[in-house]
């Protein structure tokens, strides 16, 4: 009854790894930055929306002459960073935040990073968590727009001028 049951479960990883379908490959990492200020005195039982405008994917300056954008099978986030430029600030009066990228004629708004859970204090940056969706589309483009949404758990101290960096898998496939 063990060997048989040991056989079966050999069977299924077996069929497990062969049918987990097309693989990819990572081709190379892309890297966007954006600056933005919070202003001080922001509430405590609002969303608050912060819109990047005309943030460069610089798409162009990754792809070299051997990658061409067909040969791009999707573009995943990795992970995301925001911190203070000029202040140290604690971090932890943010409850929530949500980054989403927006297409430059605004028909496509999909989240990659979000984090929920920031932590109790000194918090000195902020690492987010990326999220699933394939964002190709978006930033193939060379311009995006970047929909930050945060809400806090105090009202905030003062100006903050924030950096948010992004990380972002380029795959194509094997």
């Amino acid at each position: 009854m063990i060997k048989q049951l040991f056989l079966y479960i050999l069977i299924a990883i077996g069929f497990m790894t062969v049918s987990c379908g097309d693989s990819e490959v990572a081709l190379f990492e892309m890297r966007l930055e954006a600056d933005f200020s919070i202003p001080a005195g922001l509430n405590s039982f609002d969303t608050h929306y912060f819109y990047i405008r005309d943030v460069p994917t610089r798409i162009r300056n990754y792809i070299n002459s051997d990658v061409d954008t067909s040969a791009i099978s999707s573009i995943q986030p990795t992970q995301a960073i925001l911190d203070a430029r000029f202040l140290a600030i604690d971090w932890a009066i943010i409850r929530e935040i949500s980054v989403r990228v927006v297409s430059q004629d605004e028909t496509v708004n999909k989240e990659v990073f979000y984090h929920d859970r920031i932590g109790l204090n000194n918090v000195k940056e902020v690492q987010l968590l990326s999220s699933l969706p394939d964002v190709k589309d978006i930033l193939l483009e060379d311009n995006l727009t970047l929909e930050v949404r945060l809400n806090f758990i105090q009202s905030t101290p003062a100006e903050i001028e924030s950096r948010l960096t992004m990380n972002f898998a380029v795959n194509g496939p094997t």
